[in-house]
């Protein structure tokens, strides 16, 4: 196995390490929540649960979307980094579903469907600014970007 490739495995070991950690984390601290009773209309439910999976999901998301971005560029094919995103991603839902539902006073999802729609855009975002800055600095001889 080359160099590059280890390197690759390392991170992708390293980011479903930390992922299995803050599970185990949120499933320790917060395992009351999976049996209690469904708020009333109006009240908030679990503050700190929410923000537990805001501020983990969105730091996951950097670190998922910063990683794949730079397999990207340390591969120099674009692909690899976006099937290294979408493995990732998957992994992380599935994770993230075995935490509690996040309720709200009207309604509720899975753990893993409000990391979709709160954290991923960030991690997206990531990605795109990491393949950026590669190809922007690739093109210093002021070529097309593209």
């Amino acid at each position: 196995m080359g160099r590059r490739m280890k390197i690759a495995l390392w991170g992708g070991v390293g980011y479903l390490v930390v992922l299995l950690i803050v599970i185990a984390t949120g499933l320790i601290v917060f395992r009351g929540l999976a049996d209690a009773p469904r708020p009333t209309l109006g009240t908030t439910f679990a503050p700190q649960y929410q923000g537990f999976l805001g501020l983990i999901g969105g730091l996951l998301a950097v670190y998922l979307g910063g990683y794949t971005g730079f397999l990207a560029k340390f591969f120099g094919r674009m692909w690899i980094g976006a099937t290294g995103f979408g493995v990732g991603s998957l992994a992380t839902i599935a994770a993230f579903s075995l935490l509690p539902w996040v309720r709200f006073p009207f309604d509720q999802y899975a753990a893993g469907v409000a990391w979709v729609f709160s954290s991923m855009p960030i991690g997206v975002c990531v990605w795109i600014l990491v393949i950026l800055h590669n190809r922007i600095a690739r093109a210093s001889d002021h070529s097309t970007l593209f």
